[in-house]
């Protein structure tokens, strides 16, 4: 299905190598503030409501935007600089909660999005182009939070590294991919 490579891709990339660094947020957390345990799982709760909200801001972003795979690529890039501040600077616990928020807020925005870009690629294939969307970013996050966790226990740097790495090159790949055909806006 022509313009459907390299959304896939980006879901493995991209959305799968967010989700994938995400399995360090605690650690890194412990790592730089006196937060506790059940500060952590507060931190979770939150970006969980924040990509909720993110998910619900998706049909007014997507209005702004040529597609979802134009929206995903705009939302990749807020989402690997938050990353990349969160593991490569010190910061206190109100400046953490700032960077994940936009993260998740942006994370949440961004996925459905592409997944609706996806799913308007085809509608006789469209079930097999989000399973195909669904297995990139399961298999992303399995890669990409191994990858995450040896290079955190080298230094945090090098997770902000592997973001720049692997988010960027999905959002390239959204940048030079070729579109699909024309998509109904409703």
């Amino acid at each position: 299905v022509p313009g459907a490579l390299g959304a896939i891709i980006a879901m493995g990339l991209g959305l799968g190598g967010a989700i994938g660094i995400y399995a360090l947020v605690g650690e890194r957390l412990r790592d730089t503030t006196d937060v506790t345990t059940g500060g952590v799982g507060l931190v979770y709760a939150g970006f969980g409501v924040l990509t909720l909200s993110g998910n619900f801001l998706m049909p007014w972003a997507l209005g702004k935007v040529r597609d979802g795979r134009q929206l995903m690529q705009i939302c990749l890039i807020g989402v690997m600089l938050s990353i990349v501040a969160f593991f490569s600077l010190e910061l206190g616990i109100l400046s953490a909660c700032f960077a994940l928020g936009v993260w998740a807020l942006l994370g949440g925005t961004g996925a459905p999005g592409l997944q609706s870009y996806l799913a308007g690629l085809s509608e006789s294939r469209r079930g097999v182009l989000m399973a195909l969307g669904a297995s990139a970013m399961n298999l992303g996050v399995a890669a990409w939070s191994a990858v995450a966790a040896f290079g955190f226990e080298y230094a945090p740097v090098a997770v902000a590294v592997q973001a720049i790495l692997i988010i960027g090159t999905g959002i390239l790949v959204l940048a030079l991919a070729k579109t699909g055909p024309a998509q109904v806006r409703r």
